[in-house]
């Protein structure tokens, strides 16, 4: 709790009034209606409406239920259902990828600005110590720089809000998604 009351970011409040809960293998696509409803309140996004025949061509409910979303399949889904601005980050050190450094500090930049979110992917599995497998998403809610720690809402369930150390959960971003055969990251997500 104090870790909170010192860190909330201008997105906390709107980012937790619009939280929900996941349906069956939906966790980035309750991440997507989470932070696309903070952004336009009125537009009443839900995991079922978020897919529709103009998003079909990016990604479906079947596919997101699958587990065939990717990174850049939910930046896509994300711009075009919401006609937001929507970009997926790399974790790594291959070209176009963003080390430790530049997550930290895009993490410094988003908890400072209103209006700007994170949707982070990253292996569940590695975090527990099983491998890199277990894809997961969670949008970020704080960032607590003086003890580097990331503040998640884990769309799983209510009371899955947790810390986690910067470091941890950057290595379990900068594993191999099954999927695209590409890293893991985020998307930021903007009017």
């Amino acid at each position: 709790q104090v870790l909170l009351r010192r860190n909330k970011t201008p997105d906390y409040e709107p980012l937790t009034r619009h939280w929900v809960q996941q349906g069956q293998m939906l966790c980035c696509a309750a991440s997507a209606v989470s932070v696309m409803n903070s952004l336009q309140p009125e537009a009443g996004y839900t995991q079922e409406n978020l897919f529709i025949p103009e998003t079909a061509h990016i990604i479906t409910l079947d596919e997101f239920q699958d587990g065939q979303a990717t990174l850049e399949k939910v930046a896509a889904l994300i711009r075009v259902r919401g006609g937001l601005s929507a970009t997926a980050n790399h974790a790594g050190s291959g070209p176009g990828e963003s080390d430790l450094a530049a997550f930290r500090q895009e993490l410094k930049e988003n908890a400072a600005t209103a209006g700007d979110y994170m949707i982070l992917t990253y292996s569940l599995g590695y975090l527990a110590g099983l491998g890199e497998g277990g894809g997961h998403c969670s949008p970020m809610a704080a960032y607590d720089e003086e003890e580097d720690l990331v503040l998640l809402l884990d769309p799983r369930g209510a009371n899955r809000r947790f810390w986690i150390a910067t470091v941890s959960l950057y290595e379990a971003m900068n594993t191999i998604d099954e999927v695209s055969q590409e890293h893991r990251g985020w998307v930021t997500v903007t009017k």
